[in-house]
């Protein structure tokens, strides 16, 4: 998601956003001695806030990545073969 950009931070985000990509949270992903990307650790999950023109302020957003995967769903024919075949289940 492209981060809209307003000449001075104000209360409404909606309206832009000016997020410098510094301090203990911010990770020189290219190895070129500059941070880059602004990890954001929140209750929905990880997001990336990424400088992709080098001016200091982030410019795309990717997330929030869920800490935790989706547990994928039982299958709801696990078993079935053997009850039919009249083998208890655990065996």
């Amino acid at each position: 998601m492209q981060v809209p950009r307003a000449p001075v931070r104000g209360p409404d985000p909606g309206a832009g956003a000016a997020v410098p990509v510094i301090g203990p949270a911010a990770r020189d992903t290219d190895h070129d001695g500059l941070p880059d990307t602004l990890v954001v650790e929140g209750p929905a999950g990880t997001s990336f806030w990424i400088d992709t023109d080098r001016d200091g302020l982030a410019d795309h957003v990717v997330g929030p990545v869920p800490a935790d995967p989706a547990p994928v769903p039982a299958d709801p024919s696990a078993g079935l073969l053997d009850a039919v075949a009249g083998i208890p289940a655990g065996r």
